[in-house]
Formats: structure tokens, sequence, C-alpha cells
């Protein structure tokens, strides 16, 4: 009876520790679940899911808030984490005077500046006074010129110019270098990038999702002609089309016909 009473006490034990691992388990699951306001479908879906199961996002945030304006911690941070995150011990003197040692921040601008992704108002770094203004919103000629610098990106010369890229303007060889790699695609069917536009968060996370993905104009990105195969075999059935000369001979000349294909936007 006593041996009985162990068993039972065991069975007992295990089952109660069983559901103490599944119910850890089932927490673990809700605190990676996507953020409550990235919906299925949303176009930044893909980026903010990739950079969430990459550990690059805050998982104690329930909200991802895209329409918010990114700052440029967020996206120091960002790029910094995409080189594999803060790589060094960060010096005990802060090297830029509105960065402080205590800030979550701190060390990701240290990086930045070391490797000279983050230069300072006036290319300040390594001076004093120096300021990078880590809560100012980051429109896209910054981000796309810490991008070019950060990664070592080279001009192709592959993308279409922006109408609003003059080319007198700093900002103009690297807005076209990021278009090269597909980085930035411009606004819908207009042509323009607007590069002094500042950048919402779902934007931040799909440009910086880019740059991880390698892409190429023309490759991954850009509108491409293609022809399917039923139109391509159409195309090859077209009647040869002749006239009777004077003399008897028939001329034959193929029936011209323009290539017909869908334009697709990809990478869009």
């Amino acid at each position: 009876m006593k041996h009985m009473f162990c068993s039972l006490h065991s069975v007992k034990v295990a089952f109660v520790s069983l559901l103490t691992v599944s119910f850890s388990l089932t927490q673990v699951a809700v605190a990676l679940a996507a953020y409550s306001d990235v919906y299925a479908g949303v176009w930044y879906g893909d980026a903010v899911n990739a950079f969430s199961e990459s550990g690059y996002l805050d998982a104690t945030q329930t909200r991802f808030r895209g329409e918010a304006l990114a700052n440029r911690a967020q996206f120091v941070k960002l790029v910094s984490e995409l080189h594999g995150g803060i790589l060094s011990i960060p010096p005990g003197v802060a090297s830029f005077d509105d960065v402080s040692t205590g800030a979550w921040y701190y060390g990701y601008f240290e990086q930045a500046g070391k490797e000279g992704w983050v230069r300072g108002d006036g290319d300040c770094y390594g001076k004093q006074p120096c300021e990078a203004r880590p809560f100012a919103s980051i429109n896209r000629a910054e981000a796309a010129t810490l991008i070019v610098r950060a990664f070592g990106l080279a001009p192709t010369g592959d993308a279409p110019k922006f109408f609003d890229n003059a080319a007198s303007q700093w900002y103009h060889s690297a807005i076209q270098t990021a278009a090269d790699h597909c980085i930035l695609q411009g606004d819908d069917s207009t042509g323009r990038v607007r590069p002094t536009g500042n950048m919402n968060r779902a934007e931040m996370v799909v440009m910086l999702h880019r740059v991880d993905q390698h892409l190429t104009y023309g490759t991954d990105c850009g509108e491409i002609t293609v022809q399917d195969d039923e139109e391509e075999e159409e195309a090859k059935e077209q009647p040869a089309e002749g006239i009777v000369l004077a003399d008897g001979t028939v001329e034959l000349s193929l029936a011209a016909a323009n290539p017909v294909g869908d334009t697709v936007p990809k990478g869009a």
C-alpha cells in the first residue's frame, strides 16, 4: 500500500511538472508572438518578422508603431545589429556630448563613431564639442549616407535617376547608390524619393532589411518585361505573309508582331 501511495504521488508530481513546463512554453510563445499592430499582409510585415526573429527589435514591446517617426538612435542600433551588435567595450568617456555613457544606445553610437558610420554634426567626431542628436528624426538622405558608409556599397549606375535627387546636393551619390541596391525604390509611380523627408519606423526596417538581403537593381527590383510560355508559342505560330510580285515570284515576310509581356515590378 505504501509503495502504491508513493507511485501515485510520483505520477502526481510528474503531471504537475508537465503542466508547469507546458504553461512556461505557452508564456514563451506569447512573448515571441508578432506585434499586435503588425497585421498579416501589411507591406512591412516580412521585414519586421525577420528582424524580430533575429533579435534586432525590442521583444518586450507589444506594439511596433510602424507609423511613428524613426530616430537616429533606433537607426544606428539596427545598423550595428546587422554588423553583429556591439563588438567591443565602449570607452569610459563619451565621444558625443549628447550621448550619455548610461544611455541604452551609448555602445551603438561609440561603435558607429569608431567605424566612421556616424561622424556627428559638421564631421565633429574626435573633436569637442560634438553632437550626434540621437533623438532627432532621420531622413532618407541621412539614412542612405549612413548605409552606404556602414556597408561599403558601391554605385553601379543601373537604377534610374530620381527627379528630386539633384546632382548638386550633398546626398546625390548616396541616394543613387542606395537605389542601385534596391534600398531606396521611390514613391510608387512618381519617380520621387523625397531625400529630406523623415522616415517612419516601418520604412526604416524595410530599408535595412533590403540591405541585409544584398539586392541589386535590375535583378531584385525595378520593372522588367517578361513573356510567358503561352505568349511565346503564339508568337512562333504567327503565319508568314507574302505577296506575289509582277514577275510571278513570291516575296515572304514574317508577320510583324511586337513581343507581348507583362510589366512586373520586382521588389516593389
